[in-house]
């Protein structure tokens, strides 16, 4: 053997084997490239034929490091060397992962790029799914082995109860017929068999049968819903499936940013919907501004119904590709394989059946799932990227290219608008969709092209990808994109839908508490969404204020309310003397300044390096607008000044702190300090240069030689890490990298003066209608006559009953009439002399739980008593003053807060079962007490027995003069 062959030899490392090859002497020139513990790479050349490369492969079991050898394959293929890999390639570990015996070699992931090897295509592409080698799921990162420990740790029953506790409990329930509430509300008793249900879950990996059902209901996409298509089916799952869900989740999430594309907006911590957006905008300027030579494209894909078909073998191949251990993707397979559906039919279930394909929405678990699996398009847009194949957008010299935009399922692919680039984006999307089940929805998508590109160009794109273009203005993430300022023309729909909005409610048919709610909670809502994300004209958005505030006083559609309080006041937060009606123009600033905020707390997201390498960053992490800035960031760079002052920075290595400019010491910085040093001695120096060369520790006499004793010994006082890190910045004195938009608001306002302060009004315990009557009071801004008058209504401004000037303070306080009122009302005086002292004795009765009864009736009997003067007025029946103080005492009795008790009476609720604790009276417990001690003013009394059975019950409900409750219950003998 030693006469007729050469050999090469590699060797073994621990208990792996090494690699040998051998070769006739003689056939061809055998030279060694490359060589490793996984392969050996040869150049073979002969005389009469081109040179190749043979790679004798042994791969290592761990599938990480197989990305690196299909990652050296592929590099060296990509050169256009032909080459033959052969040998082992550890695809298969055990028995379960193969069927029959030894069978015909099939390497499934060879495609053009790397040559044909014969012509067999029947067998070729007969198995659609992916396997090891697949370069579609081949990617570069994955779970370590420490998250594999965290993901697959024993479940305990502290988790279960969170979990359970993190389920809104107010969820539609699944056929199981039990919400979240219910378990919470008996989690006492159910504890044990659930803690061990779920455990029995992880333990096996099998999901029981009655956990797999699941109803569905079906969610109007569109107006006239007719077919199935304009339906979104949501799934209603049992509860106990979804604990075992939320448990996943809870592990899974905090790894997501690790492992999935930057890319990706949803479902990923520390990334939302307004990144995407604003990346695409940036896109969208530059598709506009493209000369002919660089003509862009960006084509927007429609999946159809993108988590129904979803293949669960891809989806298992997808996590073993991320490295997830094989418990935790049992335990996955476990809760997607095998449900079962029931749709609701004006709600009736459906026979079930069963799916074979799919995610469910309204699966906790499902959204994360989809993720991974549409990360797969990701890197595989990724690597063509990287191979020079796809010349993708590039938003700034030396910045990273983009090839794609993806929120869960909303595609947005970035491109050169050439027909090369055309045909690797369908043959990525097309490998894609074959390997995942997904299906491109071509009608519904979209192309949309630099206005510098040829039609011809146009005309070729759009037969290759088989997608129309797009008509009119972009829309992403249900934003238009159009990379210039929305005209109010294009805005008008937003008006037209507060519009619809209100004609649907009569504001005569509301009270002024019900409008304040509907303008604050819905229809104040509609255009957030879309300010949140682009600039509204300011136009739009005074025409939708001045819509809420007539609809808000009744004026609008023809109406006759009076604006009593000016707007600015009503927009204010009602611990400011407002009534919390957020102003939209505020609040569009505000949107657009917490971007600004973003910017700098958030540097390595994608958009925040995006715009650092389109406009630059500086040390401070403030960057300039530019003279060539989109029309988005010269809105966002006028709020990078105010929004910059309000965040300081924890320090880390120091690098990034600049010792004049920064916050870093007590929220503020130290050329802003009133302590007198020297301020050129600092210029341009970073508070690393502050520490003992080498290490994290201060130079005492430096800091003493720059800043003085006294502002040496406060710095000197700051926390090191010792440990070194990156530096951190935070919003304010919070120790988070977030901002909230009231914060946002407050630090933009200049000259800001906060009102005077109501939250007592709201936070009393009273009605809202009688809060609003006491906030109008606090204004002096009822509609009296003299408040008419000077408004110019052409009212008399004198009192009906006395002929003196009707102010608030005469009709509540000084009128003959109300003054009677308030003396059968039984109300101290000291709280009955003028408007400003009723407030003040009031809000101090209010305030203590001994005398808070005496304030509710005496804010009662001032409402009562306004009141019964519009009757008067209005001309309807006149009342005595006793009857309204009567009015006023039952009022106050309905919001009074009722008596402590000691011993809980036990009732049935809707679920059939004894309640636990005591049965709720306006949320206080009663308790039995002796009859003949009280005198009673009230009697209740109900009857109630189940058709099933003979039993009855009759219970009483006594309330006495004080406001004390007596409840008796006694079942009725049949």
């Amino acid at each position: 053997m030693e006469r007729d062959w050469e050999t090469y030899a590699v060797d073994s490392q621990g208990l792996s084997g090494g690699i040998l090859v051998l070769w006739r002497r003689g056939v061809a020139t055998v030279d060694v490239f490359h060589n490793c513990s996984q392969q050996v790479i040869m150049i073979i050349s002969r005389p009469d034929v081109a040179p190749w490369v043979l790679c004798g492969v042994y791969a290592s079991t761990d599938h990480r490091a197989r990305r690196v050898l299909w990652q050296e394959i592929t590099n060296l293929t990509a050169q256009g060397i032909p080459a033959v890999a052969i040998g082992d390639f550890n695809c298969i570990q055990s028995e379960d992962e193969k069927r029959g015996g030894a069978r015909l070699l099939r390497i499934e992931w060879i495609g053009e790029s790397f040559g044909t090897l014969c012509r067999g295509t029947a067998w070729w592409t007969e198995d659609e799914a992916a396997s090891d080698g697949d370069p579609p799921l081949t990617v570069d990162v994955g779970i370590g082995d420490s998250e594999s420990v965290l993901l697959t740790w024993p479940v305990s029953a502290q988790e279960v109860q969170e979990a359970v506790w993190a389920l809104a409990a107010d969820k539609a329930p699944g056929p199981d017929g039990f919400p979240p509430f219910f378990f919470r509300r008996y989690w006492g008793i159910i504890r044990p068999a659930v803690v061990e249900a779920i455990q029995c879950f992880f333990a096996q990996a099998a999901t029981p049968e009655d956990w797999k059902a699941t109803f569905i209901t079906l969610i109007p996409k569109c107006q006239n819903a007719a077919k199935p298509c304009h339906f979104r089916p949501i799934s209603l799952c049992t509860t106990l499936y979804k604990v075992v869900a939320r448990i996943m989740v809870g592990r899974m999430k905090p790894l997501l940013s690790g492992i999935i594309s930057q890319e990706q907006g949803a479902f990923v911590a520390g990334r939302n919907i307004s990144h995407n957006i604003m990346l695409a905008q940036e896109m969208m300027w530059d598709l506009r501004r493209a000369s002919k030579r660089h003509s862009l494209m960006a084509v927007k894909l429609d999946m159809e119904r993108a988590y129904d078909r979803i293949r669960w073998s891809f989806l298992q191949q997808a996590l073993e590709a991320y490295g997830f251990p094989r418990q935790w993707i049992g335990w996955v397979m476990g809760c997607v394989r095998g449900p079962k559906f029931s749709i609701l039919v004006n709600g009736t279930p459906s026979p079930y059946f069963e799916s074979s394909i799919g995610l469910r929405q309204g699966c906790p678990l499902s959204p994360y799932l989809f993720i991974i699996c549409a990360d797969i398009l990701s890197r595989s847009l990724q690597r063509v990227c990287a191979s020079r194949e796809l010349e993708a957008y590039t938003p700034a010299t030396g910045a990273r290219p983009i090839t794609h935009l993806l929120f869960a399922d909303d595609c947005l692919l970035l491109a050169r608008a050439r027909t090369t680039e055309a045909r690797v984006l369908r043959r990525v999307v097309a490998a894609y969709c074959a390997a995942s089940g997904q299906r491109v929805n071509f009608s519904k998508s979209t192309i949309s092209f630099s206005p510098s590109t040829e039609s011809g160009v146009r005309q070729e794109i759009r037969g290759i990808l088989q997608i129309p273009e797009q008509e009119g203005m972009l829309t992403y993430l249900g934003v238009p994109i159009t990379g210039r300022r929305l005209r109010v023309a294009e805005c008008s729909g937003l008006v037209q839908r507060v519009q619809s909005r209100l004609e649907g409610w009569r504001a005569s048919s509301l009270s002024m508490m019900g409008r304040v709610t509907l303008v604050r909670a819905v229809l104040g809502s509609l255009p957030v969404y879309l300010m949140a994300n682009t600039v509204v004209p300011k136009t739009i958005l005074l025409r939708i204020e001045r819509l809420l505030r007539d609809f808000l006083w009744g004026s609008y559609g023809g109406g006759h309310g009076v604006h009593l309080v000016a707007w600015e006041q009503v927009c204010r937060p009602t611990s400011e003397g407002g009534l919390g009606v957020q102003s939209l123009i505020e609040r569009r600033e505000a949107f657009i300044a917490r971007h600004a905020a973003r910017f700098i707390l958030e540097p390595h997201g994608l958009w925040s390096q995006v715009m650092a390498a389109r406009y630059g960053r500086g040390v401070s992490g403030v960057a300039q607008r530019g003279r060539r800035a989109s029309f988005m960031w010269r809105e966002i760079g006028r709020h990078l000044p105010s929004v910059s002052a309000h965040i300081r920075v924890l320090i880390g290595d120091g690098r990034s702190i600049e010792v004049a400019s920064d916050s870093w010491v007590d929220s503020l910085a130290l050329s802003r300090w009133p302590t007198m040093f020297d301020t050129e001695a600092v210029e341009g120096l970073r508070v690393c240069d502050l520490f003992v060369p080498g290490g994290a520790v201060w130079d005492e006499a430096r800091l003493r030689l720059l800043f003085g004793v006294h502002l040496a010994a406060r710095i000197r006082s700051l926390p090191l890490p010792g440990c070194g890190g990156p530096d951190v910045r935070v919003w304010g004195t919070s120790s988070q990298a977030s901002v909230r938009l009231r914060d946002i608001t407050r630090a933009i306002q200049s000259g800001y003066e906060p009102g005077p302060d109501c939250t007592w009004i709201w936070r009393s315990g009273l009605h809202s209608r009688v809060a609003l009557f006491l906030w109008k009071v606090f204004w002096n801004r009822l509609p009296t006559r003299a408040e008419l008058s000077r408004r110019g209504w052409g009212v008399p401004a004198e009192c009906g009953t006395c002929g003196v000037e009707e102010s608030a303070d005469h009709v509540l306080f000084q009128c003959t009439w109300a003054r009677t009122t308030w003396q059968w009302a039984g109300i101290p005086r000291g709280a009955r002399s003028e408007r400003l002292q009723f407030l003040r004795v009031t809000r101090q009765w209010l305030a203590s739980s001994r005398t808070r009864e005496e304030g509710i009736r005496a804010t009662c009997t001032a409402l009562q008593i306004w009141l019964a003067r519009n009757a008067r007025t209005l001309g309807e029946r006149r009342v005595s003053p006793r009857f309204v103080a009567e009015l006023a005492r039952a009022q106050a009795l309905e919001i009074r807060p009722g008596l402590s008790t000691d011993r809980p009476l036990t009732a049935r609720d809707t679920w059939g079962s004894p309640c636990l604790g005591s049965f709720p009276i306006r949320g206080h417990r009663v308790r039995p007490m002796d009859p003949t001690s009280l005198r009673w003013t009230a009697f209740h009394s109900e009857a109630a027995g189940a058709l099933s059975s003979s039993d009855s019950h009759l219970g009483l409900l006594l309330e006495s003069e004080t406001g004390r409750k007596n409840a008796l219950g006694h079942p009725i003998p049949p």
